[in-house]
Protein backbone atom coordinates (compact mmCIF):
# COMPACT_ATOMS: atom_id res chain seq x y z
CA UNK A 1 0.00 0.00 0.00
CA UNK A 2 1.04 3.07 -0.52
CA UNK A 3 1.01 5.74 2.23
CA UNK A 4 2.86 8.69 0.55
CA UNK A 5 0.32 11.50 -0.70
CA UNK A 6 1.16 12.10 -4.70
CA UNK A 7 0.50 15.53 -6.08
CA UNK A 8 0.00 13.78 -9.25
CA UNK A 9 2.92 16.09 -11.49
CA UNK A 10 5.88 13.53 -12.06
CA UNK A 11 9.06 15.57 -13.19
CA UNK A 12 11.18 12.23 -15.57
CA UNK A 13 14.86 13.00 -15.48
CA UNK A 14 17.13 11.08 -17.81
CA UNK A 15 20.50 10.85 -17.37
CA UNK A 16 22.67 10.89 -20.85
CA UNK A 17 26.51 10.50 -20.85
CA UNK A 18 27.31 10.73 -24.22
CA UNK A 19 24.30 10.76 -26.01
CA UNK A 20 23.07 7.84 -24.43
CA UNK A 21 20.25 7.78 -21.97
CA UNK A 22 21.28 5.51 -18.52
CA UNK A 23 19.24 5.87 -16.65
CA UNK A 24 16.41 8.18 -15.08
CA UNK A 25 14.63 9.36 -12.12
CA UNK A 26 10.57 10.15 -11.51
CA UNK A 27 10.13 12.88 -8.79
CA UNK A 28 7.34 12.69 -6.73
CA UNK A 29 5.15 14.05 -4.29
CA UNK A 30 7.25 17.76 -5.44
CA UNK A 31 4.75 19.91 -3.33
CA UNK A 32 4.02 17.83 0.08
CA UNK A 33 6.98 15.05 0.83
CA UNK A 34 9.67 15.09 -2.18
CA UNK A 35 11.08 11.80 -3.23
CA UNK A 36 12.77 10.44 -6.18
CA UNK A 37 13.22 6.99 -7.61
CA UNK A 38 15.71 6.34 -9.89
CA UNK A 39 14.87 3.65 -13.01
CA UNK A 40 16.67 1.62 -15.74
CA UNK A 41 15.45 2.31 -19.28
CA UNK A 42 13.20 -0.60 -19.21
CA UNK A 43 11.25 1.20 -16.31
CA UNK A 44 12.94 -1.31 -13.27
CA UNK A 45 13.35 0.34 -10.24
CA UNK A 46 17.39 0.57 -9.25
CA UNK A 47 18.62 0.31 -5.92
CA UNK A 48 20.26 3.69 -5.04
CA UNK A 49 18.71 7.32 -4.75
CA UNK A 50 19.87 10.93 -3.63
CA UNK A 51 20.45 12.06 -0.16
CA UNK A 52 18.41 14.67 -0.72
CA UNK A 53 14.88 12.99 -2.05
CA UNK A 54 15.28 9.79 -0.19
CA UNK A 55 13.83 6.90 -2.40
CA UNK A 56 10.81 4.90 -1.72
CA UNK A 57 10.70 1.99 -3.73
CA UNK A 58 7.60 0.96 -2.57
CA UNK A 59 5.86 3.92 -3.62
CA UNK A 60 3.51 3.18 -6.69
CA UNK A 61 4.68 4.83 -9.17
CA UNK A 62 3.74 4.67 -12.63
CA UNK A 63 6.16 4.38 -15.85
CA UNK A 64 5.20 6.93 -18.30
CA UNK A 65 3.21 5.62 -21.65
CA UNK A 66 6.01 7.64 -23.48
CA UNK A 67 8.59 6.47 -21.96
CA UNK A 68 10.11 5.24 -25.46
CA UNK A 69 9.40 8.73 -27.23
CA UNK A 70 11.27 10.10 -23.71
CA UNK A 71 14.34 8.49 -24.09
CA UNK A 72 14.80 9.18 -27.85
CA UNK A 73 14.21 12.50 -27.69
CA UNK A 74 16.53 12.92 -24.52
CA UNK A 75 19.13 11.02 -26.50
CA UNK A 76 18.88 12.93 -29.50
CA UNK A 77 19.39 16.33 -27.48
CA UNK A 78 22.05 14.87 -25.44
CA UNK A 79 23.93 14.05 -28.58
CA UNK A 80 27.37 15.67 -28.55
CA UNK A 81 27.13 16.00 -24.54
CA UNK A 82 29.29 14.42 -22.72
CA UNK A 83 26.72 14.30 -19.64
CA UNK A 84 23.28 16.02 -20.08
CA UNK A 85 20.25 15.79 -18.05
CA UNK A 86 17.07 16.43 -19.68
CA UNK A 87 13.68 16.49 -18.10
CA UNK A 88 10.02 15.57 -19.27
CA UNK A 89 6.58 15.56 -17.91
CA UNK A 90 3.61 13.98 -19.14
CA UNK A 91 0.02 14.79 -18.92
CA UNK A 92 -2.61 13.17 -20.78
CA UNK A 93 -0.59 11.05 -22.18
CA UNK A 94 1.58 13.56 -23.96
CA UNK A 95 5.19 14.23 -23.55
CA UNK A 96 6.36 17.81 -22.45
CA UNK A 97 9.52 18.64 -22.41
CA UNK A 98 10.87 20.26 -18.65
CA UNK A 99 14.43 21.58 -19.27
CA UNK A 100 17.96 19.84 -19.99
CA UNK A 101 20.93 21.01 -17.27
CA UNK A 102 24.68 20.56 -17.33
CA UNK A 103 24.79 20.47 -13.30
CA UNK A 104 21.94 18.77 -11.52
CA UNK A 105 21.64 20.06 -8.25
CA UNK A 106 25.12 22.43 -9.40
CA UNK A 107 27.01 19.04 -8.73
CA UNK A 108 26.44 18.73 -5.27
CA UNK A 109 23.81 16.09 -4.48
CA UNK A 110 24.91 12.92 -3.07
CA UNK A 111 23.92 9.52 -4.19
CA UNK A 112 22.80 7.17 -1.68
CA UNK A 113 24.64 4.52 -1.16
CA UNK A 114 27.77 6.54 -1.56
CA UNK A 115 29.18 3.75 -4.04
CA UNK A 116 27.32 5.10 -6.80
CA UNK A 117 29.00 8.06 -6.25
CA UNK A 118 31.68 6.57 -8.00
CA UNK A 119 29.67 3.65 -10.45
CA UNK A 120 28.29 6.98 -11.61
CA UNK A 121 31.17 8.76 -12.20
CA UNK A 122 32.72 6.36 -13.62
CA UNK A 123 30.05 6.42 -16.68
CA UNK A 124 31.59 9.81 -17.61
CA UNK A 125 33.93 9.69 -20.58
CA UNK A 126 35.34 13.35 -21.04
CA UNK A 127 36.99 13.87 -24.52
CA UNK A 128 41.25 13.55 -24.56
CA UNK A 129 42.20 15.10 -27.31
CA UNK A 130 42.96 19.19 -26.76
CA UNK A 131 43.78 21.40 -29.72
Amino acid sequence: MNCLKDDGLHDYKFFCFNGKARFFKIDFGRFSDHHANYYDTNGRILPFGEKVFAPRPKANIEIPSTLNEMIKCAEMISTGCCFLRVDFYEVGGKMYFGEATFYPGSGLNEFTPKELDYKIGGMLRLPTDID
